[in-house]
Protein backbone atom coordinates (compact mmCIF):
# COMPACT_ATOMS: atom_id res chain seq x y z
CA UNK A 1 0.00 0.00 0.00
CA UNK A 2 1.15 3.23 -0.94
CA UNK A 3 0.42 6.66 0.33
CA UNK A 4 -1.11 9.60 -1.70
CA UNK A 5 -1.76 13.23 -0.88
CA UNK A 6 -4.86 14.67 -2.43
CA UNK A 7 -6.33 17.78 -3.09
CA UNK A 8 -10.58 17.33 -3.82
CA UNK A 9 -13.65 19.52 -3.70
CA UNK A 10 -16.81 18.47 -2.67
CA UNK A 11 -19.88 18.96 -4.22
CA UNK A 12 -20.62 21.95 -2.36
CA UNK A 13 -17.23 23.89 -4.09
CA UNK A 14 -15.76 23.31 -1.21
CA UNK A 15 -11.97 21.94 -0.89
CA UNK A 16 -10.70 19.21 1.17
CA UNK A 17 -6.87 18.23 1.20
CA UNK A 18 -5.17 15.20 3.25
CA UNK A 19 -4.29 11.64 2.46
CA UNK A 20 -5.57 8.57 1.62
CA UNK A 21 -3.70 4.76 1.57
CA UNK A 22 -4.31 2.71 -1.97
CA UNK A 23 -2.20 0.07 -4.12
CA UNK A 24 -1.95 2.47 -6.46
CA UNK A 25 -3.43 6.01 -8.46
CA UNK A 26 -6.25 4.76 -10.00
CA UNK A 27 -7.64 2.84 -6.59
CA UNK A 28 -7.02 6.14 -4.45
CA UNK A 29 -9.11 8.12 -7.15
CA UNK A 30 -11.74 5.35 -6.83
CA UNK A 31 -11.79 5.98 -2.93
CA UNK A 32 -12.46 9.43 -3.16
CA UNK A 33 -15.11 9.08 -5.50
CA UNK A 34 -16.81 6.95 -3.66
CA UNK A 35 -16.94 9.59 -0.77
CA UNK A 36 -18.32 12.25 -3.11
CA UNK A 37 -15.11 14.28 -3.39
CA UNK A 38 -13.65 15.36 -7.19
CA UNK A 39 -9.93 15.06 -7.35
CA UNK A 40 -8.06 18.60 -8.02
CA UNK A 41 -4.77 16.90 -7.93
CA UNK A 42 -3.46 14.03 -6.36
CA UNK A 43 0.41 12.65 -5.54
CA UNK A 44 2.85 10.13 -3.95
CA UNK A 45 3.36 11.32 -0.27
CA UNK A 46 7.06 11.54 0.51
CA UNK A 47 9.22 8.34 0.43
CA UNK A 48 11.82 9.67 2.34
CA UNK A 49 15.58 9.93 1.22
CA UNK A 50 16.16 6.34 0.92
CA UNK A 51 13.34 5.88 -1.03
CA UNK A 52 13.67 8.58 -3.69
CA UNK A 53 17.28 7.06 -4.03
CA UNK A 54 16.09 3.65 -4.85
CA UNK A 55 13.57 5.55 -7.56
CA UNK A 56 15.12 4.78 -10.98
CA UNK A 57 15.53 7.23 -13.60
CA UNK A 58 12.70 7.38 -16.18
CA UNK A 59 12.39 9.78 -19.21
CA UNK A 60 8.34 8.74 -19.32
CA UNK A 61 7.51 12.72 -18.70
CA UNK A 62 6.05 14.26 -22.03
CA UNK A 63 6.94 17.54 -23.15
CA UNK A 64 4.22 19.86 -23.61
CA UNK A 65 4.25 19.90 -27.39
CA UNK A 66 3.67 15.76 -27.41
CA UNK A 67 1.17 16.18 -25.07
CA UNK A 68 -0.56 18.97 -27.49
CA UNK A 69 -0.09 16.35 -30.44
CA UNK A 70 -1.74 13.49 -28.44
CA UNK A 71 -4.91 15.81 -27.58
CA UNK A 72 -4.95 17.00 -31.22
CA UNK A 73 -4.75 13.81 -32.77
CA UNK A 74 -7.23 12.16 -30.00
CA UNK A 75 -9.91 14.80 -30.30
CA UNK A 76 -9.65 14.22 -34.50
CA UNK A 77 -10.46 10.97 -33.87
CA UNK A 78 -13.35 11.17 -31.91
CA UNK A 79 -14.97 13.93 -33.91
CA UNK A 80 -14.93 12.01 -36.59
CA UNK A 81 -16.93 9.42 -34.47
CA UNK A 82 -14.35 6.97 -33.55
CA UNK A 83 -14.83 5.68 -30.04
CA UNK A 84 -12.58 6.56 -27.48
CA UNK A 85 -10.97 3.50 -26.43
CA UNK A 86 -10.60 2.65 -30.23
CA UNK A 87 -9.20 5.86 -31.19
CA UNK A 88 -6.51 5.38 -28.00
CA UNK A 89 -5.90 1.96 -29.49
CA UNK A 90 -4.91 3.63 -32.61
CA UNK A 91 -2.87 6.07 -31.22
CA UNK A 92 -1.06 4.25 -29.22
CA UNK A 93 0.02 1.72 -32.53
CA UNK A 94 0.82 5.20 -34.12
CA UNK A 95 2.59 7.55 -31.58
CA UNK A 96 6.31 7.68 -32.43
CA UNK A 97 8.55 7.98 -29.08
CA UNK A 98 8.09 5.06 -27.38
CA UNK A 99 6.94 7.22 -23.78
CA UNK A 100 4.21 8.65 -25.92
CA UNK A 101 3.21 5.36 -26.94
CA UNK A 102 3.33 4.16 -23.53
CA UNK A 103 1.10 7.33 -21.92
CA UNK A 104 -1.22 6.52 -24.79
CA UNK A 105 -1.62 2.54 -23.87
CA UNK A 106 -1.90 3.55 -20.10
CA UNK A 107 -4.57 5.69 -20.73
CA UNK A 108 -6.14 3.13 -23.04
CA UNK A 109 -6.17 0.70 -20.25
CA UNK A 110 -7.71 3.04 -17.89
CA UNK A 111 -10.36 3.80 -20.11
CA UNK A 112 -11.19 0.34 -21.11
CA UNK A 113 -11.65 -0.37 -17.63
CA UNK A 114 -14.49 2.20 -17.02
CA UNK A 115 -12.65 4.99 -15.99
CA UNK A 116 -13.57 8.61 -17.49
CA UNK A 117 -10.57 9.53 -19.53
CA UNK A 118 -10.32 12.96 -17.39
CA UNK A 119 -9.73 10.18 -14.20
CA UNK A 120 -7.52 8.47 -16.17
CA UNK A 121 -4.98 11.41 -17.06
CA UNK A 122 -4.83 11.59 -12.84
CA UNK A 123 -4.28 7.91 -12.18
CA UNK A 124 -1.18 8.20 -15.15
CA UNK A 125 2.15 8.47 -12.90
CA UNK A 126 2.91 11.27 -15.67
CA UNK A 127 2.97 14.61 -14.75
CA UNK A 128 0.00 15.94 -16.46
CA UNK A 129 -1.63 19.54 -15.39
CA UNK A 130 -4.48 19.20 -13.00
CA UNK A 131 -6.16 22.01 -15.28
CA UNK A 132 -6.27 19.86 -18.93
CA UNK A 133 -8.11 17.12 -16.63
CA UNK A 134 -10.33 19.69 -15.71
CA UNK A 135 -10.90 21.00 -18.89
CA UNK A 136 -11.49 17.24 -20.43
CA UNK A 137 -13.94 16.67 -17.50
CA UNK A 138 -16.07 19.84 -18.80
CA UNK A 139 -15.70 18.37 -22.54
CA UNK A 140 -17.45 14.77 -21.23
CA UNK A 141 -20.04 16.86 -18.96
CA UNK A 142 -20.54 19.26 -21.98
CA UNK A 143 -21.01 16.20 -24.50
CA UNK A 144 -18.04 18.18 -26.78
CA UNK A 145 -14.88 16.21 -25.87
CA UNK A 146 -13.44 16.40 -29.66
CA UNK A 147 -13.64 20.07 -30.31
CA UNK A 148 -12.15 20.49 -26.66
CA UNK A 149 -9.25 18.42 -27.11
CA UNK A 150 -8.45 19.47 -30.32
CA UNK A 151 -9.25 23.65 -28.64
CA UNK A 152 -7.00 22.65 -25.60
CA UNK A 153 -4.33 21.17 -27.77
CA UNK A 154 -4.26 24.73 -29.69
CA UNK A 155 -3.45 26.46 -26.56
CA UNK A 156 -0.90 24.29 -25.15
CA UNK A 157 0.88 24.42 -28.27
CA UNK A 158 0.87 28.31 -28.39
CA UNK A 159 2.40 28.73 -24.64
CA UNK A 160 4.78 25.70 -25.63
CA UNK A 161 6.67 28.21 -28.66
CA UNK A 162 6.38 30.95 -26.32
CA UNK A 163 8.19 29.56 -23.61
CA UNK A 164 10.60 28.54 -26.64
CA UNK A 165 11.20 31.56 -28.19
CA UNK A 166 11.94 32.77 -24.17
CA UNK A 167 14.67 29.57 -24.14
CA UNK A 168 15.98 30.51 -26.92
CA UNK A 169 15.65 34.58 -26.71
CA UNK A 170 17.75 33.26 -22.68
CA UNK A 171 20.69 31.69 -24.39
CA UNK A 172 22.50 35.19 -25.56
CA UNK A 173 22.38 36.76 -21.93
CA UNK A 174 23.39 32.93 -20.24
CA UNK A 175 26.87 33.33 -22.40
CA UNK A 176 27.52 36.50 -21.27
CA UNK A 177 26.76 36.09 -18.10
CA UNK A 178 28.86 32.93 -18.18
CA UNK A 179 32.11 34.64 -19.68
CA UNK A 180 31.89 37.63 -17.67
CA UNK A 181 31.92 35.80 -14.31
CA UNK A 182 34.83 33.46 -15.38
CA UNK A 183 36.38 36.69 -16.42
CA UNK A 184 35.77 37.99 -13.21
CA UNK A 185 36.96 35.35 -11.32
CA UNK A 186 40.63 34.74 -12.73
CA UNK A 187 40.82 38.33 -12.13
CA UNK A 188 39.79 38.13 -8.28
CA UNK A 189 41.16 34.39 -8.05
CA UNK A 190 44.56 34.86 -9.76
CA UNK A 191 45.19 38.21 -10.57
CA UNK A 192 44.64 40.31 -7.36
CA UNK A 193 46.97 37.21 -5.74
CA UNK A 194 49.42 37.90 -7.98
CA UNK A 195 49.37 41.67 -6.98
CA UNK A 196 49.30 40.57 -3.27
CA UNK A 197 52.81 38.76 -3.77
CA UNK A 198 54.40 41.75 -5.68
CA UNK A 199 53.74 44.26 -3.28
CA UNK A 200 53.92 42.68 -0.44
CA UNK A 201 53.44 44.88 2.48
CA UNK A 202 52.90 47.89 0.36
CA UNK A 203 49.14 47.23 -0.51
CA UNK A 204 47.78 49.54 2.25
CA UNK A 205 49.54 52.24 -0.26
CA UNK A 206 47.95 51.36 -2.91
CA UNK A 207 44.62 53.45 -4.39
CA UNK A 208 41.53 52.64 -2.72
CA UNK A 209 39.70 51.02 -6.25
CA UNK A 210 42.71 48.23 -5.50
CA UNK A 211 42.87 47.95 -1.90
CA UNK A 212 38.92 47.50 -2.40
CA UNK A 213 39.60 44.68 -4.35
CA UNK A 214 42.00 43.36 -2.69
CA UNK A 215 39.99 43.07 0.46
CA UNK A 216 37.26 41.78 -1.33
CA UNK A 217 39.35 39.03 -2.83
CA UNK A 218 40.39 37.98 0.47
CA UNK A 219 37.46 37.79 2.04
CA UNK A 220 35.88 35.82 -0.54
CA UNK A 221 38.97 33.57 -0.51
CA UNK A 222 39.18 33.23 3.27
CA UNK A 223 35.10 32.33 3.42
CA UNK A 224 34.34 30.79 0.63
CA UNK A 225 32.58 27.93 2.59
CA UNK A 226 30.33 30.27 4.32
CA UNK A 227 29.61 32.85 1.30
CA UNK A 228 28.75 28.90 -0.61
CA UNK A 229 26.40 28.05 2.72
CA UNK A 230 25.03 31.62 2.60
CA UNK A 231 23.82 31.18 -1.16
CA UNK A 232 22.47 27.74 -0.44
CA UNK A 233 20.82 29.29 2.61
CA UNK A 234 19.08 31.92 0.66
CA UNK A 235 17.97 29.85 -1.80
CA UNK A 236 16.30 27.50 0.33
CA UNK A 237 14.95 30.24 2.09
CA UNK A 238 13.45 31.71 -0.90
CA UNK A 239 12.11 28.40 -1.76
CA UNK A 240 10.27 27.96 1.71
CA UNK A 241 8.79 31.08 1.92
CA UNK A 242 7.35 30.10 -1.86
CA UNK A 243 6.13 27.12 -0.26
CA UNK A 244 4.06 28.58 2.62
CA UNK A 245 0.62 30.35 1.88
CA UNK A 246 1.03 33.58 3.99
CA UNK A 247 4.62 34.59 2.92
CA UNK A 248 3.80 33.58 -0.78
CA UNK A 249 0.84 36.31 -0.93
CA UNK A 250 3.11 38.59 0.43
CA UNK A 251 5.68 38.00 -2.39
CA UNK A 252 3.35 37.68 -4.94
CA UNK A 253 1.44 41.64 -4.17
CA UNK A 254 4.94 43.02 -3.95
CA UNK A 255 5.99 41.49 -7.62
CA UNK A 256 2.37 42.99 -8.61
CA UNK A 257 3.12 46.41 -7.25
CA UNK A 258 6.43 46.97 -9.19
CA UNK A 259 5.67 47.98 -12.32
CA UNK A 260 6.85 46.14 -14.98
CA UNK A 261 7.27 42.92 -13.23
CA UNK A 262 3.97 43.44 -12.12
CA UNK A 263 2.63 44.18 -16.04
CA UNK A 264 4.41 40.81 -16.19
CA UNK A 265 3.20 38.66 -13.78
CA UNK A 266 -0.77 39.94 -15.00
CA UNK A 267 -0.15 39.75 -18.51
CA UNK A 268 0.98 35.64 -17.48
CA UNK A 269 -2.07 34.73 -14.89
CA UNK A 270 -4.70 36.76 -17.59
CA UNK A 271 -3.39 34.70 -20.42
CA UNK A 272 -4.26 31.94 -18.05
CA UNK A 273 -7.53 32.39 -16.52
CA UNK A 274 -8.81 33.62 -20.25
CA UNK A 275 -7.64 30.38 -21.91
CA UNK A 276 -9.49 28.31 -19.48
CA UNK A 277 -12.83 30.53 -19.21
CA UNK A 278 -12.32 30.54 -23.00
CA UNK A 279 -12.73 26.91 -22.92
CA UNK A 280 -15.24 26.45 -20.18
CA UNK A 281 -17.47 28.76 -22.33
CA UNK A 282 -16.90 26.65 -25.24
CA UNK A 283 -18.16 23.96 -23.52
CA UNK A 284 -20.84 25.43 -21.74
CA UNK A 285 -20.16 24.72 -18.95
CA UNK A 286 -22.55 26.83 -16.32
CA UNK A 287 -20.89 30.18 -15.35
CA UNK A 288 -20.37 29.63 -11.71
CA UNK A 289 -18.99 26.23 -12.02
CA UNK A 290 -16.90 27.71 -15.22
CA UNK A 291 -15.29 30.09 -12.25
CA UNK A 292 -14.68 27.40 -9.41
CA UNK A 293 -13.24 25.07 -12.25
CA UNK A 294 -11.11 27.90 -13.59
CA UNK A 295 -9.92 28.66 -10.04
CA UNK A 296 -8.39 25.41 -9.48
CA UNK A 297 -6.28 26.16 -12.73
CA UNK A 298 -4.50 29.33 -12.19
CA UNK A 299 -0.80 29.57 -10.95
CA UNK A 300 -0.86 32.13 -8.20
CA UNK A 301 -2.42 32.27 -4.63
CA UNK A 302 -3.48 35.74 -4.55
CA UNK A 303 -5.75 34.29 -7.71
CA UNK A 304 -6.76 31.69 -5.99
CA UNK A 305 -7.94 33.42 -3.35
CA UNK A 306 -9.77 36.48 -4.79
CA UNK A 307 -11.23 33.80 -7.34
CA UNK A 308 -12.66 31.77 -4.09
CA UNK A 309 -14.56 34.71 -3.25
CA UNK A 310 -15.40 35.15 -7.11
CA UNK A 311 -17.23 32.12 -7.21
CA UNK A 312 -19.66 32.87 -3.90
CA UNK A 313 -20.64 36.06 -6.04
CA UNK A 314 -21.50 34.39 -8.75
CA UNK A 315 -23.53 31.75 -7.53
CA UNK A 316 -25.14 34.50 -4.91
CA UNK A 317 -26.39 36.19 -8.78
CA UNK A 318 -23.53 38.25 -9.27
CA UNK A 319 -22.40 38.96 -12.90
CA UNK A 320 -19.34 37.80 -14.10
CA UNK A 321 -17.91 41.27 -14.44
CA UNK A 322 -18.46 42.20 -10.90
CA UNK A 323 -16.43 38.98 -9.93
CA UNK A 324 -14.05 39.36 -11.76
CA UNK A 325 -13.52 43.29 -10.55
CA UNK A 326 -12.08 42.25 -7.45
CA UNK A 327 -9.35 39.94 -9.10
CA UNK A 328 -6.00 42.21 -8.85
CA UNK A 329 -4.20 39.78 -10.89
CA UNK A 330 -6.09 40.28 -14.07
CA UNK A 331 -5.71 43.60 -16.53
CA UNK A 332 -7.80 46.07 -16.99
CA UNK A 333 -8.30 44.55 -20.54
CA UNK A 334 -9.30 41.13 -19.81
CA UNK A 335 -12.09 42.98 -17.43
CA UNK A 336 -13.47 45.57 -20.30
CA UNK A 337 -14.00 42.58 -22.50
CA UNK A 338 -15.79 40.65 -20.19
CA UNK A 339 -18.35 43.76 -19.26
CA UNK A 340 -18.58 44.32 -23.19
CA UNK A 341 -19.45 40.44 -23.35
CA UNK A 342 -22.02 40.21 -20.31
CA UNK A 343 -23.64 43.38 -21.31
CA UNK A 344 -24.03 42.31 -25.16
CA UNK A 345 -25.07 38.71 -24.04
CA UNK A 346 -21.20 37.53 -25.92
CA UNK A 347 -19.49 36.86 -23.54
CA UNK A 348 -18.51 33.48 -25.35
CA UNK A 349 -16.67 35.18 -28.03
CA UNK A 350 -15.33 37.72 -26.33
CA UNK A 351 -13.83 35.47 -23.66
CA UNK A 352 -12.23 34.21 -26.63
CA UNK A 353 -10.46 37.40 -27.61
CA UNK A 354 -9.73 38.03 -24.34
CA UNK A 355 -7.51 34.69 -24.53
CA UNK A 356 -5.61 35.75 -27.42
CA UNK A 357 -5.32 39.55 -26.54
CA UNK A 358 -4.21 38.27 -22.94
CA UNK A 359 -1.81 36.15 -25.31
CA UNK A 360 -0.83 39.09 -27.35
CA UNK A 361 -0.02 40.99 -24.44
CA UNK A 362 2.17 38.62 -22.62
CA UNK A 363 4.32 37.61 -25.86
CA UNK A 364 4.44 41.61 -26.47
CA UNK A 365 5.47 41.85 -22.45
CA UNK A 366 8.23 38.90 -22.49
CA UNK A 367 9.85 40.03 -25.40
CA UNK A 368 10.35 43.48 -24.04
CA UNK A 369 11.48 41.92 -20.74
CA UNK A 370 14.50 39.91 -22.92
CA UNK A 371 15.12 42.85 -25.15
CA UNK A 372 15.76 44.96 -22.03
CA UNK A 373 17.64 42.09 -20.60
CA UNK A 374 20.85 41.54 -22.44
CA UNK A 375 21.75 44.98 -22.27
CA UNK A 376 21.33 45.54 -18.64
CA UNK A 377 23.30 42.33 -18.10
CA UNK A 378 26.41 43.85 -20.70
CA UNK A 379 26.31 46.63 -18.96
CA UNK A 380 26.13 45.09 -15.41
CA UNK A 381 29.03 42.58 -15.83
CA UNK A 382 30.69 45.24 -18.06
CA UNK A 383 30.92 47.71 -15.24
CA UNK A 384 32.26 44.99 -12.82
CA UNK A 385 34.89 44.26 -15.37
CA UNK A 386 35.73 47.59 -15.78
CA UNK A 387 36.07 48.60 -12.06
CA UNK A 388 38.29 45.41 -11.54
CA UNK A 389 40.64 46.15 -14.54
CA UNK A 390 41.11 50.01 -13.43
CA UNK A 391 41.96 48.76 -10.21
CA UNK A 392 44.62 46.44 -11.78
CA UNK A 393 45.96 48.93 -13.73
CA UNK A 394 46.04 51.60 -10.95
CA UNK A 395 47.94 49.23 -8.97
CA UNK A 396 50.67 48.63 -12.24
CA UNK A 397 50.92 52.46 -12.58
CA UNK A 398 51.74 52.61 -9.28
CA UNK A 399 54.80 51.36 -9.25
CA UNK A 400 56.92 54.09 -11.03
CA UNK A 401 55.32 56.31 -7.63
CA UNK A 402 57.04 53.28 -5.48
CA UNK A 403 60.04 53.47 -7.49
CA UNK A 404 60.69 57.95 -6.90
CA UNK A 405 59.88 57.27 -2.95
CA UNK A 406 56.24 59.47 -3.39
Amino acid sequence: MSSFRFKAATIDDRLETGTVDAKDRLHATQQLMDKGLYVVSLEAAGQGLLGKLQTPITMDGLSRVELAQILSDLGHLIQAGVELASALALLSQTEGKPRCRKFVHGLEQQVRSGVLLSDAFKALPNKVPPRIAALVRAGEVADRLGPLLIEISESERRMAKMLSDVTTALIYPCCIMVAMLAAIGVLVGVVVPTLETLFGDQIGRLPWQTQMLVAFSRSLRAHYLLSAASIIAIVLGAIGAWRTYHLRLLIEKGALAVPFLGSLVRSSETAQVASLMAMYAFAKIPLADAVSLTSQGVKLATSRAAFSEAVSRVREGAGLTQAMLKIPTLTDRMVALVTIGDSTGRLNELLGEASRDAERQLSIAVSRFLALLTPLMTITFGVLAGFVLYAVMKAILSVNDFAMGR
